[in-house]
Order: C-alpha cells, then sequence, then structure tokens
C-alpha cells in the first residue's frame, strides 16, 4: 500500500497495521488505533514512566516501572536504543499537552549526534491528537513523514 493510499482507504478495523515499502526487506508498519490514524510513541518510557504520562502508560505497556524491569526498558525504549540504526521520523505538536514536544526534541538531537538519520518534524500551533487524525491540518505532513521512510 503506498501512503496516498492511507488517506483514502475506508477506516481499518481496531489495532490494525499497515505494511508498505518499495523492498520487501524493508517494510515501514504504520499501527493505527480505532480513530483510524498512526499511533505514535513516545520516545522516552523511563521519562513517560517518571513523569506518569497517561496515567502510567509506560508502567502499563512494560508491566512496571524501569526500576522492576530494566531489561524490558533496555529493549523496549527508544531513547534506550540510540542510536537505532534505521531512519526516524517525528511528527510532534508543539502545544502537545499530553507528551512534552521537548521530549521529541531531545531524542532527535541525541539520534542525529548519534549518526542516524533522525528528524523531527515541528507542527507550531498543534497539540497531541491532530498528528493522528487524517482529517486534520497536520495529516500531510504525518503522510510525508511516512513517505521519505517508506521511499528509503
Amino acid at each position: 500500500m503506498n501512503p496516498a493510499e492511507i488517506l483514502t482507504r475506508p477506516a481499518p478495523p481496531p489495532d490494525a497495521t499497515i505494511r508498505y515499502g518499495p523492498d520487501p526487506d524493508n517494510i515501514a508498519d504504520v499501527r493505527l488505533p480505532s480513530g483510524g490514524g498512526p499511533r505514535g510513541t513516545v520516545s522516552d518510557l523511563v521519562a513517560c514512566h517518571r513523569q506518569r504520562l497517561g496515567h502510567g502508560a509506560a508502567a502499563d505497556l512494560l508491566g512496571g516501572g524501569p526500576e522492576q524491569h530494566p531489561q524490558r526498558y533496555a529493549v523496549a525504549d527508544p531513547a534506550r536504543l540510540i542510536p537505532p540504526g534505521v531512519s526516524v521520523r517525528i511528527v510532534h505538536g508543539v502545544t502537545d499537552d499530553r507528551v512534552p514536544y521537548e521530549m521529541s526534541r531531545s531524542y532527535a538531537a541525541r539520534a542525529h549526534a548519534a549518526g542516524d538519520d533522525a528528524d523531527l518534524e515541528e507542527l507550531p500551533g498543534c497539540g497531541h491528537f491532530e498528528v493522528i487524525d487524517r482529517r486534520s491540518a497536520a495529516w500531510p505532513t504525518v503522510l510525508a513523514a511516512i513517505h521519505a521512510l517508506a521511499a528509503g
């Protein structure tokens, strides 16, 4: 499936995964929640846990905090996996009131400094949910980031 088809196809079932890409060994996965937009993740699960973002979402995801399960955070936390060795595109609303924008800025800077292809697209005036809503003005930016990754 090419990125443009994401905009025109009917909403997928909850928690579907769209897989596409020109090279079968280099496929981009875009997870879609029931609302139909791509699901993002925080770029620092330890910080997410310490700040209790999402009412404890990191602990829910990993079965506890980093003190209880350091091995889980070591293999699941993007901030602990720098350099990831793959291209990373982050689209984050600067006025996001759920996940601090600075978290994405820090991740992108650290990954870039480690030599990886990591770009952050800053969306001024954009909050948390606009980047996962196919009907928002932010969606073309999200789609462009997906397309850039798929194109390699």
